[in-house]
């Protein structure tokens, strides 16, 4: 059985349940901080894979490729780096309560997808065009989410 690493300190014995909650937020959101370098790399596989779908010569698939793993490394890095990910119950409520900066770039992508797969005449140079606006919308927006998360917390945390 796994089992995290949990100081005892952080939960002191005379604590009430709901001071528990606020001090297990607070941490939260503390923790919920990527580096700078995390949100450009993962505005760059997104990227990758906007420009790596549709009807391309067969090199580009690699770039599809590259982008699904990339994201898929990166995304498992930060949850085990902060303890939890984007795929938590809360999520809906989490885009409700002010941080609409992840839908705004993942509807970003799906457009550049989309875009990438039935524009047809669209030479590489284009396709390129398309999926770095995607990418750099996402590596632009991926701090304000951040930002807007740890605020969400930290209210949840008063």
């Amino acid at each position: 059985m796994e089992r995290d690493n949990i100081d005892q300190d952080d939960f002191p014995m005379n604590a009430s349940p709901e001071e528990a909650i606020r001090s297990a937020n607070a941490r939260l959101a503390a923790r919920l901080r990527s580096p700078w370098w995390f949100h450009a790399l993962y505005g760059f596989f997104v990227a990758c894979i906007a420009f790596g779908v549709g009807e391309r010569p067969a090199w580009v698939v690699v770039a599809l490729l590259v982008g699904l793993a990339g994201m898929i490394a990166v995304t498992r890095w930060r949850a085990r780096r902060i303890g939890f990910s984007r795929a938590n119950p809360s999520r809906f409520t989490f885009l409700r309560e002010g941080a609409p900066w992840s839908a705004i770039s993942y509807g970003l992508f799906v457009i550049a997808v989309a875009v990438n797969v039935f524009a047809r005449q669209f030479t590489l140079l284009e396709a390129g065009l398309v999926a770095a606006a995607a990418g750099l919308a996402m590596a632009a927006l991926g701090p304000l989410a951040d930002r807007a998360g740890r605020r969400r917390l930290a209210r949840a945390a008063l």
